[in-house]
C-alpha cells in the first residue's frame, strides 16, 4: 500500500521538526565550546571558540623573551592554525549524523561537512604542514 501525500507531508514534516531540535541542540552546545592547544616547545598556548576565532593567547613560562621575532610570530600562527583545525574537526563530528545522505527530491546526493569547511576527521595533524616549507622560513623570508 502506498501512502498518501498527507501521510508523506506529515513524516516530512516531523522529520524536519526532529532535525531542526537536533541542530538546535548542537548549536547550543557548541556555542561554549573551545579548543585549546599548546605549541610543541611548549612556548605558546592558543584558544579559539567554536568559528574558530581566536579567545585566547598565553606565552608560557617566558620562553617568548629568548625568541626572535619570527620564530615566535611563526610558533603563535601554527598554534592558532592547528586549534582552528581541531575545532573545525569537533563541528564536523558534531553535526556528522545529521549530514549524511540528503538526495531526497532534490537530490543533492552525500553532504560532506568536513570537505566543507576544509578539513578531514581523518587527516593526521600537521598533514598538510610536512608537505609544505616551514611556516618560520616562509615568515623569515619576507622580512
Amino acid at each position: 500500500m502506498q501512502e498518501s501525500l498527507e501521510q508523506r507531508l506529515a513524516r516530512a514534516q516531523a522529520e524536519l521538526e526532529a532535525t531542526e531540535a537536533a541542530v538546535a541542540r548542537i548549536e547550543s552546545d557548541l556555542t561554549a565550546a573551545t579548543q585549546t592547544v599548546t605549541s610543541r616547545d611548549r612556548s605558546v598556548e592558543a584558544t579559539v571558540g567554536p568559528q574558530g576565532n581566536l579567545t585566547g593567547l598565553n606565552f608560557l613560562d617566558n620562553k617568548y623573551r629568548t625568541m626572535s621575532a619570527s620564530a615566535l610570530s611563526a610558533v603563535v600562527i601554527e598554534t592558532v592554525e592547528k586549534a582552528r583545525e581541531r575545532m573545525a574537526r569537533k563541528v564536523v563530528t558534531a553535526f556528522e549524523p545529521l549530514a549524511g545522505d540528503i538526495s531526497g527530491p532534490s537530490g543533492l546526493g552525500q553532504l560532506d561537512l568536513a570537505q566543507m569547511l576544509g578539513v578531514s576527521p581523518d587527516e593526521p595533524r600537521n598533514a598538510r604542514r610536512r608537505s609544505a616549507k616551514p611556516l618560520h622560513d616562509e615568515l623569515h623570508e619576507d622580512l
